[in-house]
């Protein structure tokens, strides 16, 4: 396999978790959570416009976030700096005598986790490391515009019952299956990359189906590494 490796590339942990939808239809097309969020994100946007946002981008957004969590073994550790402000943080100065320089948390930050808040309000089960990231992230979005508002959405959808939403990142279940995409979420095919996607398989069918998928897309992008003659057997 290629030995080319592009780690720098800064979008690569972004796609590694959760490969973005395309357009919207994936939302408003989707299941009982996504249609939820879709229309969230609408409401809140039409016709008061208070999120000044892509649509897209924030649903996005949105379930990265939710895969960082359930990726992350101790996303309670720090919320505010590992979570609330990764999305497009602000700096402010807090003392005009002797500048100090303060992250907060951007409009954008507070809209994209009151999402997050809902998908993970609404759930049937939590693991318990997310549960408690759920139950502490609440007072640090509560004073935000659109939290009232979150709080009534998960009402509305719970008026139908818990959900069973699959916010775990899981490589097989977001690779498109085309050929570049492969290349793009195995980091050029670079070995450590591909175990660290096994290792999110949940299952071993998973794990094969990933390795089928690496194999093929290998093979179609460089037809010359494909063997020309049959693998003799193991000596028994």
């Amino acid at each position: 396999m290629s030995n080319q490796n592009h780690l720098n590339d800064p979008d690569l942990p972004r796609k590694l978790l959760l490969a973005p939808a395309e357009d919207l239809g994936f939302y408003r097309e989707g299941d009982t959570l996504q249609k939820a969020l879709y229309n969230f994100v609408l409401d809140e946007k039409y016709p008061r416009d208070s999120f000044h946002g892509d649509v897209l981008w924030a649903l996005n957004e949105a379930f990265y976030q939710c895969a960082r969590v359930f990726d992350d073994p101790s996303p309670e550790a720090d919320i505010y700096q590992n979570y609330l402000i990764t999305v497009e943080p602000s700096v402010e100065f807090l003392n005009s005598e002797i500048p100090i320089q303060h992250t907060i948390i951007s409009d954008k930050g507070y809209f994209v986790f009151c999402l997050v808040y809902i998908a993970l309000s609404v759930q049937a089960s939590l693991p318990k490391s997310v549960s408690i990231f759920r139950n502490y992230l609440r007072p640090l979005i509560s004073e935000c515009k659109y939290f009232n508002d979150a709080e009534a959405c998960i009402g509305d959808i719970l008026k139908y019952g818990l959900l069973d939403s699959d916010l775990a990142p899981n490589p097989c279940l977001y690779c498109k299956y085309y050929y570049k995409d492969i290349a793009v979420i195995t980091n050029d095919f670079d070995v450590r990359t591909i175990e660290k996607l096994l290792r999110r398989c949940r299952t071993k069918g998973y794990q094969f189906a990933l390795m089928e998928m690496v194999e093929k897309s290998f093979f179609h992008l460089h037809p010359e590494a494909r063997p020309t003659s049959p693998v003799s057997p193991i000596p028994r």
